[in-house]
Parts: C-alpha cells; structure tokens; sequence
C-alpha cells in the first residue's frame, strides 16, 4: 500500500514584518471610517420606525466590529510576536454552521494553512480580520449583522491584501459576491473539504482569475 504524498505547504506570501504594517494601516483606516460612519448615522435623519430600526441595526454593527477588532487587539498585543521570513498562510473563517467551519478548518490545516479564528458573525468577522489580516477569508452570503456582501466589500477595502473566497446560495450571488471583491466562490453544493483544497491551491499558486465551483 503506498503512502499518500504530504501536500505542498502554502507558504504566506507575506513576512509576519509585513501583515504587522497592514495591521497597523487596517486599523488607522477602520477608525477613521468608523467615526465618520457613526457620525452619519447618528445624523440621519430617521423619520419613521423602520428607518430608526435600520439606522440602529447598521450602529450596532459598526459598534460590534469596533469590538471585535479591539478585543483581538488586545489579544494581540499580549502574545509575543517573532518575526519570521517564512511562516505559513492564515485563515479567518466566517460561516454560521459550525460543522462547515470545523471541515474547512480541518481541510486548511491539513493543506499547511493556519486558522487564526472560527466565526460566525460578520460584523465579528470584519474586526478580526482587520486585526489580523489574513492571507484568506473564507465567508458566507448570508451572515448575521453584517451580510457577507458588505464584509467582502469592506473587507476589500481595510484588508485589500488578501483572498477572499465565499460560499453562496445561488448563480445571482455568484456575480454579486465576485462584483463585492471575491476571488473565490462556492456554491452550496461544493463540499467544505473541497472549499479548503481549492482555497489552499488558489493561495498556493496566486492565481489571478476568479475561481468558481457551483
């Protein structure tokens, strides 16, 4: 019986020097945004109940993610940090049904991929992940608090260096997810284990075109 050869680790293609620097600009951009957006919302006028309900909704997410990235902040300042020139790629992961993550987690550790966190809100998710600044972030279309379309939009913009691959519920958020900013989609149909090995090779081989499996 012959042995199955080990995968090809997934180096990072960025030094731990070089995700602190993002660090550091995710988060001077993230508060930046995050006080103007509070601002406007508190602003807005809000005439009637639903408007109200929706304003507090869309501040309940902007605080929630404030919280998110300063808690992992703070987890991140207590944790020496060595500086390597090689380590290996990271992954956040964002879905609400803890066995896919559990799966996908599995399937990227076992490809060379380190899970920093296993989450299943969004607004959650975006803190960490600006904090973090993965190599991958691996979402969902329907999350709470913040959607996934608006965490790939914004995770596009305060986390620009990494890839963003998603799970979704139809061919219409196909062409939504990858217009939001993501590399990679999958169907529901796509089984998580296959999600983490083409996630892994796509990172593996920095692709420049979109991947898609439905």
């Amino acid at each position: 019986m012959h042995a199955m050869p080990l995968p090809v680790p997934v180096v990072a293609p960025r030094s731990d020097l070089e995700v602190l620097v993002d660090q550091l600009e995710g988060m001077r951009a993230w508060h930046a945004a995050f006080r103007a957006r509070l601002a406007a919302e508190q602003q807005t006028a809000t005439t009637t109940r639903e408007m109200r309900l929706d304003a507090r909704r869309r501040i309940e997410a902007l605080e929630r993610t404030q919280a998110a990235l300063q808690a992992r902040a703070d987890q991140s300042v207590r944790q020496t940090v060595e500086l390597l020139a090689a380590r290996p790629a990271r992954a956040l992961l964002v879905h609400r049904n803890e066995w896919i993550r559990t799966k996908v987690g599995l399937g990227l550790e076992a490809e060379g991929v380190q899970v920093l966190a296993s989450l299943e809100d969004g607004a959650d998710g975006l803190g960490c992940a600006i904090m973090e600044q993965p190599d991958l972030l691996l979402i969902e279309d329907r999350l709470p608090s913040l959607p996934g379309l608006e965490l790939a939009k914004q995770a596009r913009e305060f986390v620009p260096r990494a890839v963003i691959a998603a799970q979704v519920e139809d061919d219409q958020g196909v062409a939504a997810m990858l217009e939001a900013g993501a590399q990679a989609v999958f169907s529901r149909r796509v089984p998580p284990q296959l999600m983490a090995e083409q996630a892994a090779d796509y990172l593996r081989h920095a692709s420049g075109g979109p991947l898609l499996l439905t």
